[in-house]
């Protein structure tokens, strides 16, 4: 029983500074863009669909230790909070072609790395923005990823399976909605 607390009482810490946050962040963005947003939460240590896509990066590197090995490994700016963190990709100046689209991730589960070599960001950061930047529709993904919309906050989720996940955490989201709305009376 005392496990279950501790779960419980991450779960609550999660959402408290990560999780509502990036929720709040993102409906902000939504609210003030008119450049594609795409969310995208990483569950897993290494999908298997990351095998076909890019198979020499996966055979050397079997999972990320944590949401900052990960964001050295994507490139990732601003720099990631553990559990949960919000990344936009570069702009045209740092080399890609369309500074106007976004992508916000999320990171979960953690896993253990086997090598942190700079030569992973040069595979995983480049395939993810191609993916997102051309089309994140493309028969590689298995699932169709609508950019985010202020009515819908559908993401991808990278794990085993590629999934299309609905309304990102919606009852606990609505949750500390209320609780924030109310604190504003």
């Amino acid at each position: 029983m005392k496990s279950l607390s501790v779960c419980h009482e991450y779960s609550m810490l999660s959402d408290v500074y990560f999780l509502y946050s990036l929720f709040l962040t993102v409906k902000l963005q939504l609210k003030h863009t008119d450049s594609p947003v795409y969310a995208y939460q990483y569950d897993h240590k290494r999908p298997p669909q990351l095998d076909k896509l890019i198979p020499d990066f996966t055979k050397n590197v079997p999972g990320m230790f944590s949401s900052t090995a990960l964001a050295r490994y994507t490139r990732g700016l601003p720099y990631p909070c553990p559990k949960t963190s919000l990344q936009i990709l570069p702009t045209e100046t740092e080399g890609l072609h369309n500074p106007g689209v976004q992508v916000q991730h999320t990171y979960t589960h953690e896993s253990v790395p086997q090598k942190t070599d700079s030569n992973s960001s040069n595979i995983t950061q480049p395939q993810f923005t191609a993916q997102v930047l051309t089309d994140p529709n493309s028969s590689d993904f298995q699932v169709k990823w609508p950019q985010l919309t202020r009515d819908s906050f559908d993401f991808l989720n990278i794990s085993p399976e590629l999934t299309l996940l609905k309304d990102f955490a919606k009852d606990r989201m609505d949750f500390w909605e209320e609780i924030y709305l109310a604190s504003k009376k």
